[in-house]
C-alpha cells in the first residue's frame, strides 16, 4: 500500500520558522489550556524522521 505524508516537510519548516520568529520577538503569547489531552488513549508517536529534523 502506498502512503503519503499529511503535510510537506517544506511547509512544516516554514510554519515552524515563522512561529519561532514570533515567539522570539514576543509577538506570540500562550493562553491557558482550553482542554486537557485525553489520558485514556494510547500515544502513537509519528517520529519517523527522528533526529533528522532540525529547526535551526
Amino acid at each position: 500500500m502506498r502512503a503519503a505524508p499529511l503535510a510537506s516537510m517544506f511547509l512544516s519548516r516554514q510554519v515552524a520558522l515563522e512561529l519561532k520568529q514570533q515567539i522570539e520577538a514576543g509577538q506570540f503569547t500562550l493562553t491557558a489550556p482550553v482542554a486537557p489531552l485525553p489520558a485514556d488513549r494510547v500515544f502513537l508517536p509519528q517520529d519517523v524522521w527522528g533526529a533528522q529534523v532540525r529547526l535551526d
